[in-house]
């Protein structure tokens, strides 16, 4: 008899045991998945703000065959097909924005902090927080060390996502003055 009282309670005790192991495995400390959007802005600054003499865009940006050209009579000539650079790009940043917003990036930001004559650029930090009262409006600060220079720049700026993931909105309101050293050289 005190043999079957003990097998009823390992059989009554196992399943309870199951379901409390259960329990707590869901409500552990993991980390929660991190936000898509929050991924997807990271990748973009650090591509924007981090570039070198070895960098595949920087040696893109050097050719010649990239180049539009101006001529002697003003005419712009512009290539015929779209160049390495412009596949570059498009492959580096189409998938991360909305179809306007990829060509105003391109146009205003991808290229423009690209350091020429053997410095580099170095993404130091990024801290990107969610906007309370926007659930799909994001500021963010990135740190960026200009190398060669020993230099420090706290970049501000905002983004906005799209339900798809997409950026929509991307722009920077202070850059410590990086653009003009970047300017100056």
């Amino acid at each position: 008899m005190k043999c079957f009282m003990t097998i009823t309670r390992i059989i009554t005790i196992l399943p309870v045991l199951g379901v409390f192991l259960v329990i707590v495995g869901c409500t552990s400390n993991y980390p929660e998945s991190k936000d898509m959007n929050i991924t997807t802005l990271e990748t973009v600054l650090k591509n924007t703000f981090t570039a070198g003499p070895d960098d595949e865009l920087t040696k893109l940006l050097t050719k010649r065959e990239n180049a539009t050209i101006i001529g002697e009579d003003p005419e712009i000539k512009q290539p015929q097909k779209p160049t390495e650079l412009d596949l570059f790009l498009e492959e580096m940043y189409r998938t991360h924005f909305t179809e306007y917003m990829f060509h105003e990036y391109l146009t205003i930001y991808a290229t423009s902090f690209q350091p020429l004559g053997g410095e580099r650029i170095k993404v130091e930090s990024i801290n990107i927080e969610q906007l309370e009262d926007y659930e799909n409006r994001y500021d963010f600060i990135t740190i960026v060390e200009l190398q060669n220079k020993g230099k420090v720049f706290e970049i501000k700026g905002e983004a906005k996502f799209t339900e798809g993931g997409k950026i929509s909105l991307f722009q920077l309101l202070t850059d410590s003055g990086l653009s003009d050293t970047l300017q100056l050289r």
